[in-house]
């Protein structure tokens, strides 16, 4: 996430504290657009020169993006948002990671809302000339927006707000946040001089407190926070900084920040934050002192190359145990480089790691919860040459995954366990005039399986009746090594309103061969009761349910309502392996026989889903759910079944949202299947 936060570049070390108020420029410096009160509306403008091109789309070239070589991740492009005009500078990604908005300012501005599985918009909200900050919470159930003097609140499947609330006429909204679980929504406004940080419970526009601070005339807010458990709040301007008491918003730390231009950064709980300084060019770890109840300085680091040098980012994970760090490097007047490092908190200072040569500012950094995957965003080489998006694993300073944009990386955003990245920024470099924004959804998991996936319909194009009806198509799977592949297949439907139903195949456990293909003619149905429009069928093959090794998909349309329940989406056809009626085919060697099959659906899902298992023969069957420690939390069968087919239901309304696994055994035959609980 990123806020109206990159300050002037200064040209001279000496004149670091003193920044540029005017609004005009000599060709080649930086262009500043303020507000009366001082507000900076713009860092991302420069006036061309002879040499510099005046427009953006003619200036950039393509994207690049790719895998490096890691022993852990792997990291995958799933789709793009390219604005020919606006700048794509404000991206949030919800905790659970469905959910990503994106505000894009400068030109034709305006919030988003997506849904992971699709780069098409669900809705689009326009807003007025300034800022288009943003924030999600678990499930996309609250959507902040901060927009000129206004906080809107929305939820991610709709475009109308559930509520607006005006700061004042002559306020600005900085930036915004929302607590994980959706509890509070927190904006930081200023008015003159006047600052405000503003809490809301989601439910309404009516402030649970609302804290005033003194801040410089021509500076606003550069940070604003909250801890993961929702008990801190940090919020920052350029020269001072607090940790509130996210409960009544009272100040409970004030520290001079010495020029930051970076938010400061809350562990779990709060208890371990860091803060980079422009003026000194170093990066400070601080802890809480209970017992004094202040912060302790744990170490500083200090960037080192150029004649100047800032600390221009900082990030905590929130396990609290890692530190990243990002510098913008003064090499001469007019040439630039940043680097990032990597802490292990509770050392002794020394980087891990330092990764270099990013050719400019390093602005955006964001780190998984348990600090194993960490993507760094830059505003890269003025000629393009190297990536300015890298994706690391705490292990090392090789990044498994890149992107090379054709202009500077401004927002980074990731999920709490790292599998979801949404980055943003502009479509030229931030050194050159023009506009014009690209964002990109990024999908991180462990070591992927090389297995590739095609669907192809039979007599397109498909249109449903409103009664219902079925298509047929090919699914063709093929292993890309030569060595066995061992994956998960699995078939989502995204409905007319955006909404993903399923899995309606799978998901199946499935081993290939080396360089070994099989294709299966499917045959799907669609109930009456499903709604008029287009549809997306998607298949994957990967780590169900995050890990993507790849997808193909086609539209089919459904012509009317005919009433209904909407459920009854049977997949039938050519079994794959491990179906009923198919081959048994073997994962790491164990058979899966034909007589059970065990299916949940929804799944995801929240709070109750259906297991469906399938027996060929009667049989004494036990149906249980368990934890990821291995802990039962619920017998679902515990006896004598009927040949045929059945159906439970589970209701995980008392568990927390995760992961969990149903077991089937019926006689000699064991299944398992991966349950996602997100609410």
């Amino acid at each position: 996430m990123i806020m109206t936060r990159i300050a002037p570049l200064i040209l001279f070390a000496a004149v670091f504290a003193v920044l540029c108020t005017t609004a005009w420029a000599e060709p080649g410096t930086v262009h500043h657009l303020r507000t009366a009160d001082g507000l900076l509306q713009s860092r991302l403008e420069t006036l061309p020169t002879a040499s510099q091109p005046g427009s953006a789309v003619a200036a950039a070239g393509p994207v690049q993006y790719g895998p490096v070589a890691c022993d852990d991740f792997t990291g995958q492009l799933l789709w793009t948002v390219n604005d020919p005009v606006g700048m794509c500078n404000n991206t949030a990604v919800s905790p659970e990671g469905n959910w990503m908005a994106l505000g894009i300012t400068l030109n034709n501005q305006r919030a988003e809302s997506y849904q992971t599985s699709s780069g098409v918009p669900l809705w689009t909200y326009p807003v007025g000339d300034g800022n288009a900050c943003v924030a999600l919470s678990q499930n996309g159930e609250v959507y902040a927006l901060g927009h000129t003097h206004y906080l809107s609140v929305f939820h991610a499947n709709s475009g109308t707000p559930l509520w607006t609330y005006d700061l004042g006429a002559s306020s600005w909204a900085y930036t915004v946040v929302v607590s994980r679980d959706g509890a509070r929504v927190v904006v930081a406004s200023k008015e003159g001089t006047t600052g405000r940080v503003t809490s809301f419970a989601p439910t309404g526009s009516t402030p649970q407190w609302d804290h005033t601070f003194t801040l410089p005339v021509d500076f606003g807010w550069y940070g604003l926070r909250i801890s993961p458990d929702g008990s801190r709040i940090s919020a920052n301007s350029k020269y001072t900084g607090w940790v509130l008491d996210a409960a009544t918003g009272n100040p409970i730390w004030e520290v001079q920040t010495n020029n930051t231009e970076a938010p400061i950064p809350l562990s779990q709980d709060g208890s371990v934050l860091a803060i980079g300084s422009n003026a000194a060019g170093t990066c400070k770890v601080y802890t809480w002192n209970t017992a004094g109840q202040t912060y302790d300085l744990l170490w500083t680091y200090t960037f080192t190359g150029g004649f100047s040098r800032w600390c221009s980012e900082v990030e905590v994970s929130a396990d609290g145990n890692t530190v990243a760090a990002g510098s913008l490097e003064f090499i001469t007047m007019n040439s630039y480089d940043g680097h990032a490092a990597v802490f292990d908190t509770w050392g002794t200072g020394v980087p891990l790691w330092v990764s270099s040569a990013f050719g400019d500012l390093v602005g955006e950094i964001a780190i998984s919860d348990d600090g194993q995957v960490i993507a760094v965003g830059s505003w890269g080489h003025l000629d393009n040459s190297t990536p300015d998006l890298r994706v690391y694993e705490r292990a090392g300073s090789t990044p498994f995954f890149t992107i090379n944009s054709p202009g500077s990386i401004n927002s980074v955003d990731m999920t709490p366990d790292g599998s979801k990245i949404f980055a943003g920024g502009k479509h030229v470099h931030n050194r050159t005039f023009g506009n014009g924004g690209d964002a990109y959804a990024i999908q991180i998991a462990g070591d992927l399986p090389q297995v590739s996936v095609t669907l192809t319909p039979i007599n397109p194009p498909i249109v449903i009746p409103p009664s219902g009806g079925s298509f047929s198509y090919n699914g063709t799977v093929n292993n890309d090594t030569t060595i066995t592949q061992n994956f998960d297949l699995w078939v989502l439907v995204t409905l007319p309103n955006g909404t993903i139903y399923g899995p309606v195949l799978g998901p199946l456990d499935l081993s290939l061969p080396g360089s070994a293909s099989i294709t299966r003619v499917r045959n799907q149905t669609v109930p009456g009761g499903a709604p008029s429009g287009l549809y997306h069928y998607t298949a994957y093959v990967g780590s169900y349910p995050d890990g993507l090794a790849d997808s193909s998909s086609f539209t089919f349309s459904k012509s009317g309502d005919g009433g209904g329940p909407a459920g009854g989406w049977a997949c039938t056809g050519e079994p794959f392996p491990g179906e009923i009626g198919g081959p048994s085919a073997s994962r790491r060697n164990t058979a899966l026989p034909e007589e059970v099959a065990l299916s949940a659906s929804p799944n995801p899902f929240n709070p109750t889903t259906v297991a469906s298992y399938e027996l060929r023969a009667a049989s004494y069957v036990s149906l249980k759910v368990y934890d990821t420690a291995g802990c039962e939390v619920a017998t679902l069968v515990n006896g004598w079944r009927e040949a045929g087919v059945h159906e439970v239901a589970f209701d995980g309304s008392g568990l927390a949202s995760g992961v969990y696994l149903v077991m089937i055994q019926a006689g000699d035959y064991t299944q398992t299947q991966k349950l996602i609980l997100l609410k």
